[in-house]
């Protein structure tokens, strides 16, 4: 059974396993997710998005007061910290 779903952004037809991976790109999560992922703490993940050394979260809803981040950006910023150990930075 093999099913194309067409998307509204741009009229193109994505497998299922190509869609999968759309939806995982951009998959919110929210604080507990973010410090399961990163092993930081709460206070110093906002500390790290303050000093421009993590990514910003996004409001849920336009001047609410819920955030979440992108899943992706989440696991890029983990990539990038493993990627400069490996280089020898700190």
């Amino acid at each position: 059974m093999n099913k194309t779903i067409t998307t509204d952004k741009n009229k193109q037809k994505l497998e299922p396993l190509e869609l999968n991976k759309l939806v995982a790109n951009n998959r919110l999560i929210r604080i507990k997710s973010v410090i399961g992922i990163t092993s930081i703490s709460k206070s110093y993940v906002y500390q790290l998005v303050r000093e421009g050394k993590f990514p910003k979260p996004i409001q849920l809803i336009k001047n609410g007061k819920a955030v979440a981040w992108i899943e992706s950006e989440i696991q890029a910023w983990v990539e990038s910290r493993i990627a400069d150990r490996d280089m020898g930075a700190a």
